[in-house]
This record gives C-alpha cells, structure tokens and sequence, in this order.
C-alpha cells in the first residue's frame, strides 16, 4: 500500500486481501501491514506523518473486516457504489507497492533472511529438526504433557532460535507444568521481540502474569494490546474478568507466591520493554 494508492482503494485493497478472506487471512494481513508501516519505523518526520496515514488506514480497514457486523455493511456499501472506470495507470503490485513504501522485493527479502540465517548457524537440516521438533511438541501440548512438551520445544529453540512460536510454545508449556516462572517470563518475551505484532505472543504473556498472580501487570498487557487493537474482545474480556476475581494462584504454593515476588524488577523492566515494541 502506498500513499498514492491508498486513498482511492477500498478496504479489502488496503490489507491486500481477496473480498471472501477469513478472519484468519484478515489478521496476518493486519499484522504484515502492521509490521511494516508503524510510525515507530519512520525515520524523518515526514515519513512519520506517511506512516501515521497509512497506519490509520489500516487499522481502520481491520476493524471493519474483523468486525461480522460492520463488514456486512460495509460489502453492502460497496455493492451500491458506482463501479469506477479504469485508472490511467495500473495500481502498483504488492511488490512495487513494497519498493515504493522504501521496501525491497520480497524475494529480496526472504534470500536476505535465509542468508542471516545461514549466518548464524541456521542451515536447512537444522530448520528441518526444528520444525519435527516443534511439531512433536505440539502433539504433547494438546494432549496435555507438558513437561514432556518442554524437551521438545527447547529443542526446535536450539536448532533455530529465531522462530517466535517456537519460544511462546515453550513459555506456555512452562506455565503448565508449574515450572520456572522466570523462565517463561524469558521464553514470552522472546517471542515478542521476535514478532512484536503478533498480538497472541502477548496474549501468551498476559495470561503467565495471570498464572503466577500478577493481576497489575495482566491488565498493563491487555491495556497494551487495547492500544494496537482497541476492540480486541478478548483484551476487553480478559481485563473484565480480572477485575472480577482474584488469581487462581491468589491461594497457590509457598514456592509461587515466593517466583511471583521476586519477578517485580523483572516485570517492570519487561514492561519498559513491551512499551517500545
């Protein structure tokens, strides 16, 4: 999307998505967009006001979209509009779109991020653990085995550190099986540096400060996610119902209530970090 084209395309233009896209595609649209013009990663004022343009125009196309209600609406208003006539020159592809926007070809891009990771010790057979590794790990998650779980998703970490789910899986897992509260602070926190738009990375991070008692920081993490996404119903949901009832570890073990208390420094330097992501 560039600020040429944004002003004469309908929503669905915008996030770059088909008119009968789910609400899944509709996400990893908003989130890719997202990602890739936040005022954050302006880098002259006249670039932030770019980026404060087409970042509103964005936010607005997902929160009609995601929204059942408001997309009937708006398909209705957009089957009532006139069909317009051909523009003089075509719109710009995705690609040209991301070139204009100050972005290489994706292609580019991905042989780049292939090359880091060859850099870094990440070769193809590695990958190929990780993911084996990862989907193991999984099987045990659903059925339960956590701690199990554990071992499997430590091991895609270590074949390739820079998949974010791979490190949200291990925080959650932790939590589970009551294990290090620290460490699953760690694994949380690694996932959202490694995909700061990935609202269920924080998601994963509110629901550990939920778990070990820490209803403030809980509902600083939601109040986050309200900020990217102000009717996220399950941000909305999860504040409600914080301030309904206490943590289910309120009462818990001696040892929890003694990891939740000496996580305090921890969570506010993660916060001070969380601000900036």
């Amino acid at each position: 999307m560039t600020q040429a084209t944004s002003a004469t395309c309908n929503y669905y233009e915008i996030l770059e998505i088909p008119s009968d896209a789910d609400e899944r595609e509709i996400k990893r649209a908003y989130y890719k967009l997202a990602r890739r013009h936040h005022p954050d990663k302006a880098a002259s004022p006249d670039e932030l006001r770019q980026f404060e343009e087409q970042f509103a125009q964005i936010s607005a196309a997902y929160n009609t979209l995601k929204d059942e209600t408001k997309r009937e609406a708006y398909d209705r208003k957009l089957k009532s509009e006139p069909v317009k006539p051909p523009s003089a020159s075509p719109r710009p592809t995705a690609s040209a779109a991301a070139i204009a926007a100050g972005r290489s070809n994706p292609s580019d891009a991905n042989r780049r991020d292939q090359g880091a990771q060859r850099q870094l010790g990440v070769t193809p057979e590695k990958t190929a653990i990780a993911q084996k590794a990862y989907a193991r790990g999984m099987q045990l998650y659903k059925e339960g085995n956590y701690a199990k779980a554990i071992d499997f998703f430590e091991a895609a970490i270590q074949n390739n550190d820079a998949e974010a789910v791979y490190h949200a899986r291990l925080a959650t897992s932790l939590i589970e099986a009551r294990k290090s509260a620290t460490r699953a602070i760690d694994a949380a926190q690694k996932a959202i540096d490694l995909d700061p738009y990935n609202l269920e990375h924080k998601f994963d991070m509110a629901y550990i400060f939920e778990r070990i008692g820490s209803k403030t920081n809980a509902l600083r993490v939601y109040e986050d996610i309200l900020r990217w996404d102000a009717g996220n119903h399950r941000a909305q949901a999860g504040i409600a119902a914080l301030n309904k009832r206490k943590s289910i570890f309120s009462a818990g073990s001696p040892g929890m209530q003694a990891a939740a208390s000496s996580l305090k420094d921890q969570f506010n330097n993660f916060l001070s970090k969380f601000r900036k992501s």
